[in-house]
């Protein structure tokens, strides 16, 4: 009789000592999915932070040509993302379609101390340089190393909508374009049109 009671007892206790173990185990599962939760859950932005913001501004870009193409030699462009982030500069755009009748986007970087009133920059199609004051920027570009074919029926359709002259002035425009890629980007950062999410790359 004494001898049942001492198993029984026996295996009571390993039984309480079962649950105790689970109900540990229980209790540190849930600990760490609470903690992986509030390292990982809810962090929309992306590593840490730590990516530049992203923002593009309206602006126009101008190709030096003689006087009587002045007129003709002036587009709008619709985007140019100016990003000044722990004194790294970048500058990307696409060209003007009614320039180069296609899809040409352009990228140039450099380094810009706070406050630079200027940048030298430099990118796969060439250099540009650029002058920074408080509401703009403009910077010169010489693309040594764009080699393209203008599209001259995209151009001429184009000229029929965004240019009061003849079609004509900006074929030739796009021509000498073509030959000598020369241009001034310019760019008003009083008027910002796109602000990406952080870390976020559409390109």
């Amino acid at each position: 009789m004494i001898m049942r009671r001492v198993e029984e007892t026996s295996k009571g206790c390993s039984g309480i000592r079962r649950s105790l173990a689970l109900g540990a185990a229980c209790l540190f599962a849930i600990a760490c999915s609470s903690s992986a939760e509030s390292q990982g859950g809810g962090g929309g932005g992306g590593g840490g932070g730590g990516a530049a913001t992203v923002v593009a501004y309206a602006g126009t870009y101008e190709v030096p040509v003689p006087a009587e193409l002045q007129a003709a030699a002036t587009y709008d462009v619709a985007e140019i993302e100016w990003v000044n982030a722990g004194g790294v500069v970048s500058l990307e755009y696409d060209l003007p379609e009614g320039l180069v009748g296609q899809k040409i986007r352009v990228r140039f970087t450099g380094v810009a101390a706070d406050g630079a009133t200027s940048a030298e920059l430099t990118g796969e199609v060439g250099t540009a340089t650029c002058a920074i004051a408080k509401a703009t920027v403009s910077c010169n570009e010489t693309m040594s190393n764009l080699v393209f074919q203008p599209d001259l029926t995209v151009i001429e359709a184009l000229a029929a909508t965004e240019y009061a002259g003849p079609a004509a002035d900006r074929l030739d425009v796009a021509q000498r374009f073509q030959a000598d890629p020369i241009g001034i980007v310019h760019i008003d950062l009083s008027k910002q049109v796109v602000d990406d999410n952080p870390g976020v790359d559409d390109h």
